[in-house]
């Protein structure tokens, strides 16, 4: 039926307790769970039921004895009779059901939490959303997205539904392990694409890597597939070799192993691009020798592949008078190669050409063995 006036506040009701004690013949007061009153407490030592008033007195939850009980195990049980007391809060032991429900206040789930979707059974904090909406997986959030592993190993696994009839199918971003498909390593700051699997468990093989500059590496003969083909791995479609670097020569006369020239202001570089080597050089000569025979250069950052007996570049020698400009000889198989004047009658630039303080520029290229 309606109400006339204001609406209860209370929701929830309280059921009778019952309290069992065990005297010791000196105790005259005990704690009742329930409060209520003299004349609506039952209460009964060895089973005798005590008069009220007389035996005994109930103020709120202290139960006081005219006389002291006398000793036993569970001997004295009191029957709280009270009304049942209504109340606005939702009383611990009872279980809640809401069909929907809004929270004003923040929320502590003590237990497991069970949802449609998430099942957390997490003994500690394990997720946490802070006030920038990071989410930190095992830590506190220092990024929008932060996994920490107790382990010492963080990962994030993107899966397929069925990574085992594959490859390429499973992609994880670890810290610390090696039988992954990506990997960033926090020691040397770089990270390493692998041809593993962590689900079939397949071997270790480091594909690509990309260092703290920036630069890509290609260890293990692995590099970039130019193929046509979808996945294809044809030899001649894959750069898999790429390098920079500095170089100096040895330079002799014609009698290899013999003199050897004294040189000054080196600037050499070379950049190797597959098996192609393009070297790039300026050199002075440092001492006054005067020797006619013919200028060897050794040294090449390669040894020069076996069909590299053609010209294999430009030279031009800075002299005081005619200077002079030439084509390089590229001895195949070895790491040398002579210098060849464009207008002149030697077959070969000679020493006795090659001033003091003045130096020779060249550019040359060739297949690497």
């Amino acid at each position: 039926m309606s109400y006339i006036g204001q609406t209860p506040t209370g929701l929830y009701t309280t059921t009778n307790a019952k309290d069992t004690f065990s005297g010791n013949g000196a105790t005259t007061s005990f704690t009742l769970s329930q409060a209520g009153t003299t004349n609506n407490v039952d209460v009964f030592v060895e089973n005798v039921r005590q008069e009220p008033t007389v035996a005994y007195t109930v103020d709120g939850t202290t139960l006081t004895f005219t006389a002291a009980p006398v000793a036993g195990t569970d001997n004295i049980y009191v029957v709280n009779r009270g009304p049942a007391e209504l109340s606005a809060s939702h009383p611990a032991s009872q279980a809640l059901e809401a069909y929907s429900g809004t929270f004003t206040t923040d929320l502590t789930v003590n237990g497991a939490f069970t949802s449609q979707g998430i099942d957390d059974n997490a003994s500690s904090t394990a997720v946490t959303i802070d006030g920038s909406g990071n989410v930190g997986v095992g830590t506190s959030p220092s990024a929008p997205l932060h996994v920490k592993s107790s382990t010492g190993n963080s990962k994030v696994i993107f899966e397929h539904t069925s990574p085992s009839t594959g490859t390429g199918q499973t992609s994880t971003f670890v810290d610390g392990s090696s039988n992954t498909t990506v990997i960033y390593d926090n020691t040397g700051s770089y990270i390493i694409g692998t041809s593993s699997n962590p689900v079939t468990g397949a071997a270790f093989s480091e594909a690509a890597r990309f260092n703290s500059s920036g630069n890509l590496a290609f260890p293990n003969g692995q590099g970039i597939d130019f193929s046509a083909s979808a996945g294809g791995n044809a030899t001649s479609s894959i750069l898999d070799d790429y390098e920079e670097g500095t170089w100096s020569p040895i330079i002799y006369d014609q009698n290899i192993y013999g003199h050897q020239l004294t040189i000054s202001g080196v600037v050499g570089r070379y950049t190797k691009i597959g098996r192609w080597v393009n070297c790039t050089l300026m050199v002075n000569r440092a001492d006054a020798t005067s020797l006619t025979n013919i200028i060897v250069f050794t040294n090449l950052p390669y040894t020069t592949g076996p069909t590299s007996s053609v010209t294999g570049g430009t030279f031009w020698l800075d002299k005081t008078s005619s200077d002079r400009i030439g084509i390089i000889y590229v001895v195949p198989s070895t790491d040398r190669f002579y210098l060849v004047p464009t207008h002149a009658t030697d077959d070969y630039l000679l020493m006795s050409e090659w001033q003091n303080g003045r130096p020779i520029y060249l550019q040359i290229s060739f297949e690497a063995a």
